[in-house]
């Protein structure tokens, strides 16, 4: 049998292997809606209720259920993923070591700079200061 799977499809199916059984007890996923009005039941009560199920959705869902929240994701589609499932999988990091080794300059402040140029300036630059670097 062929199977045809990618590296996003590889990816968000095991983040969420491994998040399944962390959570389970603690978190409900909705993502089909309801037929009709008279299905829906409203009797249930939530600490958290998470809307989204992409990357930034799914770590404050985790995070909630492992400190013991009742928690309920939320999603609009009829799979989990949200936008995190179509980025092509790459993040940005400084490791200068790896730099040097390709012979190109990196350094926390460059990081800076060009991050806040990508985002046209509309950054709050104050907040590095709260940062380590």
């Amino acid at each position: 049998m062929k199977y045809n799977i990618n590296r996003r499809k590889l990816l968000v199916t095991s983040a969420l292997s491994v998040l399944t059984p962390v959570v389970a007890s603690n978190m409900s996923v909705a993502a089909t809606p309801q037929t009709s009005k008279s299905d829906r039941s409203w009797d249930e009560t939530f600490d958290v209720v998470v809307i989204g199920s992409g990357g930034a959705g799914l770590t404050a869902a985790v995070t909630a259920a492992e400190k013991g929240a009742k928690v309920l994701v939320l999603e609009k589609n009829s799979f989990v993923g949200g936008n995190t499932i179509v980025s092509g999988g790459a993040f940005n990091a400084v490791i200068p070591e790896d730099a040097k080794k390709a012979g190109v300059q990196d350094s926390e402040q460059l990081f800076f700079e060009n991050t806040m140029e990508a985002g046209g300036y509309r950054g709050n630059s104050w907040l590095r200061s709260s940062l380590k670097m």
